[in-house]
């Protein structure tokens, strides 16, 4: 006499459920770290723009570019807008830094001005972000 032994047997692979609560996880997860990303990237792009427009001033101060004297916003204006020097090797060149009018305001947290006027890069980001 034989016997048979019904084994129920499972398919391979995951249930509905399964997948869309992992579908879920991975939702949450990404919602919680784009944000953060779009903010790191503003923040490096910030900081890309700053670098060029020391940049431009730094080359500019070689080349003998009167470049004004106050606060960060007014150098940074100058900077953007560009300026040639009245003689010397590169009298008539123009140096600038290239770039959107509304993206200078997010570079002056990581510019400073020196005591003696000369322009800095802070990559800390700790210089006032008003530019003054």
């Amino acid at each position: 006499m034989k016997t048979t032994v019904s084994i129920r047997r499972r398919h391979a692979g995951f249930s509905m459920i399964e997948l869309m609560w992992g579908m879920l996880v991975l939702c949450v997860v990404v919602a919680l770290i784009i944000p953060t990303l779009g903010a790191e990237a503003q923040r490096k792009a910030s900081k890309r723009n700053a670098q060029a427009i020391l940049f431009a001033y730094s080359t500019g101060v070689a080349a003998r570019v009167d470049w004004p004297l106050g606060n960060v916003a007014g150098v940074v204006k100058a900077v953007v807008d560009g300026r040639k020097p009245k003689d010397g090797p590169y009298a008539g060149r123009l140096f600038q830094a290239p770039m959107k009018v509304e993206d200078l305001r997010q570079t002056f947290p990581y510019l400073g001005r020196r005591p003696d006027g000369e322009l800095f890069f802070d990559p800390t980001g700790g210089q006032d972000s008003e530019g003054l």
